[in-house]
């Protein structure tokens, strides 16, 4: 009977300990409305940083030969969607929308925003004329959205999960 008091107690200290945590892992709440999508938490200086922070719900990207496709359900915070290597001519194509909540989908580059991507649901492009390293960023407050993007530039793989087949990579 004792050691089940004692194992009670410590199941409720742990519970009591990790609801306070449970709050930090929440989405950021788009608190602007609907009509208006621009960012009211974070700041350029969040995107801009060298290491980033996000919490995402279902994120797919998808590749075929130089395009790819990124479905997001939904993001709080700052990611990193693809790092491009341009020799100095390349040129990004993408069409980005937007569903829900806040976004901005930003260019980075020495850690600075080069580029603010267009999130209008039209075709874009834009000419990558700085040789270097790219940091293609999304920084959402509960953003659900889609980009389809292309590009001449060397497209790193990163971290994710990834599986190639019939020329196709899925990672998740």
């Amino acid at each position: 009977m004792c050691k089940m008091k004692k194992t009670l107690s410590l199941l409720l200290a742990c519970l009591l300990l990790c609801l306070p945590l449970s709050s930090c892992l929440s989405h950021i709440e788009d608190t602007n409305g609907a009509d208006d999508t621009s960012l009211v938490t974070l700041t350029d200086a969040d995107i801009v940083k060298k290491t980033t922070s996000s919490i995402t719900s279902s994120m797919i990207k998808k590749r075929v030969n130089g395009s790819c496709t990124v479905k997001v359900g939904k993001l709080s915070g700052v990611t990193d969607i693809e790092t491009l290597t341009s020799d100095g001519d390349d040129v990004l194509t993408w069409t980005a929308t937007l569903s829900s909540g806040n976004l901005r989908l930003c260019l980075v580059r020495d850690g600075e925003i080069v580029a603010e991507l267009e999130t209008d649901g039209n075709e874009h492009s834009l000419k990558l004329e700085e040789k270097g390293k790219y940091l293609l960023r999304a920084a959402g407050e509960s953003a659900g959205f889609v980009i389809d993007f292309a590009t001449d530039a060397k497209i790193k793989l990163d971290s994710m999960s990834c599986q190639k087949g019939n020329n196709v990579i899925y990672c998740l």
